[in-house]
């Protein structure tokens, strides 16, 4: 399938060269109608849309909770494409200035700061992605997910 998303959008339209479609919400959803789902139906603020941060790094932290959400469930091989979602997306958004922000890639400017967030995030994806080669170590990951979250919220 040839994509021409963004690369920030490709995550919403374009998963392994098919379509992705946001699952329908009733406009009428009560918080009662998610017993049993892991996350409760939230508004969202003024900062978030729909449960994703509006900051710069919004995304980025959004794919690791679904990564690390998929890896805490056994969906490894979910937990892995998401997580190279979530490098692609990184690689081309940030670290490559392909980014449609007006002042362009965070990383632009702040090339230090964008190193430590891409070590910490390919030492948190890397088991993920890896998974069929060796099992991940649940605590490795977790303390992985913890470093590279941490990163994400200096950056902003």
């Amino acid at each position: 399938m040839n994509c021409p998303c963004r690369p920030l959008l490709f995550i919403a339209t374009c998963v392994a060269g098919g379509a992705v479609a946001a699952p329908a919400v009733p406009q009428a959803v009560s918080q009662t109608a998610n017993v049993g789902h892991e996350a409760p139906v939230q508004a969202a603020g003024p900062s978030q849309t729909a449960g994703v941060d509006n900051d710069a790094m919004g995304p980025y932290r959004a794919l690791a909770q679904l990564s690390y959400q998929a890896f805490q469930s056994g969906d490894l091989a979910r937990a892995a494409e998401l997580s190279r979602i979530l490098e692609r997306t990184w690689d081309h958004g940030e670290w490559h200035n392909q980014t449609e922000r007006p002042a362009g890639s965070w990383c632009k400017s702040n090339h230090t700061a964008c190193a430590q967030v891409d070590k910490a995030m390919d030492v948190y994806i890397g088991p993920l992605i890896q998974y069929a080669v060796k099992p991940p170590d649940s605590n490795a990951v977790q303390a992985a997910y913890k470093a590279f979250l941490e990163q994400l919220n200096k950056a902003g």
